[in-house]
Formats: structure tokens, sequence, C-alpha cells
């Protein structure tokens, strides 16, 4: 019982160690927190124009808990969050953000994304694949999957470079590692 009640004593002592580097973290205009938000903001506004937020809590485990709002001009947090193609899009931010706020040091430098642009609107699409493309400038690698008919402006400015596969049913040639159908 005494090793038992030294261990939540500590335990509770850790998760209040963490939440204070949390609320630093938080405060630090320099912290890594802080430039994984500013990233992940700036994606938004740049895909959607809109401003969105990014905030971090503890959970009862001591793991970070990570939640992603659109806002509106009140700072209020709105519902469009919950919807498949946003929460997909601030997903994609999110990952985008967090690799570019990591390029300094020993971190993968590539993102993989399915469907990256389905059930997007036009602009959104083409603006998308803006930071994609300026995030692949910056030494950042994104495989996405995406249908034909999801390319934006009907694939307009997507060109041979940017295809490594076209993956079809017609034979080995058109899957993902070249094996034939079991």
């Amino acid at each position: 019982r005494r090793e038992l009640r030294e261990a939540k004593a500590r335990y509770a002592e850790l998760q209040g160690a963490a939440e204070a580097a949390l609320r630093t973290a938080s405060a630090d205009r320099t912290s890594l927190l802080s430039t994984v938000r500013e990233y992940f903001s700036s994606i938004i506004r740049d895909v959607l124009g809109r401003d969105a937020i990014l905030s971090v809590t503890l959970n009862g485990e001591g793991n970070l808990d990570f939640r992603t709002d659109f806002v509106d001009g009140n700072e209020m947090s709105t519902n469009e969050a919950d919807g498949t193609s946003y929460k997909k899009l601030l997903c994609v931010a999110f990952d985008l953000a967090m690799v570019r706020a990591h390029l300094g040091g020993a971190f993968p430098r590539f993102i993989f994304h399915d469907g990256v642009f389905e059930l997007l609107d036009p602009r959104p699409k083409q603006n998308l694949l803006n930071v994609i493309r300026k995030h692949a400038d910056l030494g950042i690698q994104s495989i996405i999957t995406v249908m034909d008919f999801d390319l934006p402006g009907a694939a307009e400015g997507i060109d041979a470079n940017d295809i490594v596969l076209r993956l079809h049913d017609d034979g080995p040639d058109g899957r993902l590692f070249h094996f034939d159908s079991w």
C-alpha cells in the first residue's frame, strides 16, 4: 500500500510538472508548440482564408490531446470542424505544421495522406495544392492519393513530375508494389 501511495504521489507530481511545462510552452512565443500553432493557422488561412486554432491539453493519462477548431470573427469555436472534409483538412494542416516545425532536427520529412482533395471545393483544392508545393520546396515530401476527378482544376497545374504512379487494376504495373493480385 505504501508503494502504491508513493507511486500515485509521484504520478501526481509528474502530472503537475507536465501541466506546468505545457502552460510555459503555450505562453512562450518561441516554443515548438507556438511554432506548430503558427504554421497550422497559416496553412488553414492559405487554404480556406479562415482562422483555425490548435489547442493542447493533458488527458487523465498524462498524454497530450490535440484539438483543432475553426473560429469565427469573435474567436468562438464553430461546428465546421465536425464535417468530414474540413476535419481531413485540419489533419493535413496539423501534419504539415508538425513536420515543418521539426525541419531543423532528426524528424521524418514525408507525409502520407489518402484522398486529400476529396469533397473540397475547387478553390480550396488549388490552394491546398499550392500549400503542398510550398512545403515541398522546404523539403517536405507529401505522398497523396487522389482520384482523377478530385484533382484541382481538372488537373490544372499538375504535370508528369507530380505523378509518381497511376494505380489501376489492369495488371501489376497499376498496383502499388507491382504484386500480382491474390
